[in-house]
């Protein structure tokens, strides 16, 4: 990823968690925790599969699953990788405040993981599609390192197909504007942009393109956020 959106990240990193909550009402949890059902009902046939969250920001995603693996008394490796440390210095000490200690938490970039190829059983992300420069490479990327008929699970936010969702979204994201601008204007200026700029349908034909089956898009609740998932 490039530096200019590292330096963002590096910016927003304190007030990260709770900026996503006010702007999606709170909802967030909701769509992580529908997230986590699919990465779990993905996984349930495999006795020890590795996981890879992407992107995993300040970790939410990765301790949620965490948590219902260990409930469930799974025996698996989650990895939670991030390009930003300061995102993923908050992700470490949340993770350690939830008892979710058998995740590894790495530096790394989602365009270039360093991970051998045919190596994660399901790759999962939250909110981070729509920050990535390139889509083309990223998807590249992740085809090489999921093993054969592994899958990946994303979630993330765009505008809603429904237009009278759109319509309302539209209105809300101006607010979001507003609210980021007492907190840091050029930072939440883009990080609303990316949502209402990205690009659903290109993502689906850039994922099918590179070879993946079985695409399925489901948007959730309130049309804002959509679940994409795939297999190799």
């Amino acid at each position: 990823m490039s530096i200019r959106i590292n330096k963002i990240f590096t910016k927003v990193s304190s007030h990260y968690d709770l900026m996503n909550h006010l702007f999606s009402l709170g909802i967030d949890k909701n769509w992580r925790s529908e997230t986590v059902m699919k990465s779990i009902e993905a996984i349930s046939k495999i006795d020890h599969p590795i996981i890879l969250d992407l992107a995993t920001g300040t970790g939410d995603l990765a301790i949620m699953l965490s948590k219902e693996l260990d409930k469930l008394g799974k025996k698996y490796k989650l990895i939670a990788m991030d390009f930003n440390k300061e995102m993923l210095d908050l992700g470490k000490k949340k993770a350690v405040l939830a008892g979710s200690n058998k995740i590894s938490f790495e530096i790394s970039d989602a365009m270039k993981t360093g991970y051998p190829s045919n190596y994660f059983d399901l790759v999962i992300s939250g909110f981070a599609l729509r920050n990535l420069d390139n889509l083309e490479v990223f998807s590249t990327e992740l085809k090489r390192i999921i093993k054969n008929n592994g899958k990946f699970i994303f979630v993330d936010m765009a505008v809603p197909d429904e237009k009278s969702k759109a319509f309302f979204f539209r209105i809300y994201s101006f607010l979001m504007r507003i609210i980021g601008f007492f907190v840091d204007r050029k930072a939440y200026f883009w990080l609303v942009s990316s949502i209402l700029k990205f690009n659903k349908k290109r993502l689906i034909k850039i994922l099918s393109s590179s070879g993946f089956k079985e695409i399925k898009y489901t948007e959730l609740k309130t049309g804002v956020a959509y679940i994409v998932s795939g297999r190799k």
